[in-house]
């Protein structure tokens, strides 16, 4: 069996449930083989390894530079005899034994299905299982996750807005209606595609009880402990904050914003220092939004929204998508009408496709008594206790 993600639907706490459990409960248990290639590489690497993109780009990506230091035939040809292996001890009597991958990175658009095929299917029956998030909730998630790294290291990243501009088309290629007709092609009639905003079943017991035939020791081990919701959950990050450290920083107003005491940066350069000094001061704009006005609203004015066109795009998207999966997702989707997605899409619109307005922001600060006076002291305090932060992890 394999999952193929997509990007954004809760892989990391399937996975890491794998890691924790491959060899006591899902191999002596519920007999299913989790490769490990070479004694150190993971099902991780042969996604990206198969993936025809990696192989033939050079990028600064430690999982593509890994691609390219390998013969990805080797690769192959260890995988091949891991699956007769594995297929050879179903013949002595023993307990069926099966495989299971795990890995978001089979959902890239140029992955070697045809040759997984080619593979898997001489030895076993396979079962892909990949799971469902409206198209306009996950290209946000998405987003968000791509963003958050560079953003949080102080690195530049493009906004919402340029980002559709640039990766819509691109990124759609990786949503679970694409990845679903792509491995439809290879596996007709084997694909299952589960919800992932299921609100009855946790999302980890969904995978182990309901997506994994016969995985029934694991099934009751995530039922007893819940551990699915906690365990290698990715953290959502607001870009707000950072995305306004970048405009001071590249102002040089965030390097006359630092503390004198010994040359340790001060309070202000810790991203919670900045939405702290922000919301004890009446004066500012707000940045986060009351209500949910429609996208053309005047309350939005501090935001950087798509064009009209990208956003009516997206809705088309989002509600093409719906359609062609409906009676394929498990359980159906809730309120997936047409009238209930457009409402739901444009609900979302400022705060999860508008980007802030960094530049009018700091423009409006500059005009301020509060910040001009933060800009203007030598030496910066706390707010609260009027003493000075010693660090950025204070």
């Amino acid at each position: 069996m394999i999952h193929v993600g997509p990007h954004k639907t809760g892989s990391s706490s399937i996975q890491g449930f794998i890691a924790a459990n491959k060899f006591k409960i899902l191999q002596n248990m519920d007999h299913y083989w989790i490769p490990l290639f070479f004694k150190k590489w993971k099902v991780v690497h042969l996604a990206v390894c198969l993936n025809k993109d990696a192989i033939e780009r050079t990028s600064k990506d430690s999982l593509t530079r890994f691609c390219n230091n390998f013969d990805i035939e080797v690769w192959k040809t260890h995988f091949e005899e891991f699956v007769v292996d594995i297929a050879s001890r179903n013949n002595d009597g023993s307990p069926s034994n099966n495989i299971l991958m795990s890995s978001e990175e089979f959902d890239r658009h140029k992955v070697d299905i045809e040759w997984l095929q080619k593979t898997l299917e001489p030895e076993f029956e396979v079962r892909i299982v990949m799971y469902y998030r409206p198209f306009h909730h996950w290209l946000a998630s998405y987003y968000n996750q791509l963003a958050k790294f560079p953003l949080g290291k102080g690195l530049e990243f493009p906004s919402m807005p340029d980002w559709l501009d640039q990766e819509l088309e691109k990124r759609a290629e990786q949503h679970t209606y694409k990845v679903y007709r792509r491995y439809s092609d290879f596996f007709p009639g084997n694909v299952r595609v589960f919800n992932f905003d299921n609100p009855s079943v946790p999302h980890g017991e969904s995978f182990f009880c309901d997506a994994v035939p016969g995985a029934d020791h694991s099934c009751q081990m995530i039922r007893s402990e819940s551990a699915n919701e906690t365990r290698h959950r990715n953290q959502k990050l607001e870009l707000e904050y950072p995305e306004l450290k970048m405009e001071l920083r590249a102002r040089n107003i965030s390097d006359r914003l630092r503390s004198s005491d010994n040359g340790v940066r001060g309070y202000w350069n810790d991203l919670r220092y900045l939405e702290h000094i922000v919301d004890k001061n009446p004066g500012n704009i707000p940045l986060w939004m009351d209500g949910d006005p429609p996208p053309d609203s005047k309350a939005i004015i501090w935001r950087k929204c798509p064009s009209r066109k990208t956003l009516d795009k997206i809705l088309t998207m989002t509600q093409f998508y719906e359609e062609e999966l409906k009676g394929i997702v498990f359980p159906p989707v809730s309120n997936s009408t047409q009238t209930a997605m457009e409402d739901d899409f444009r609900k979302r619109i400022p705060m999860s496709f508008c980007s802030l307005d960094t530049g009018r922001v700091v423009d409006h600060w500059l005009k301020q008594d509060w910040f001009q006076q933060l800009i203007s002291e030598e030496t910066l305090t706390d707010p609260d206790t009027g003493h000075q932060p010693a660090t950025i992890d204070s």
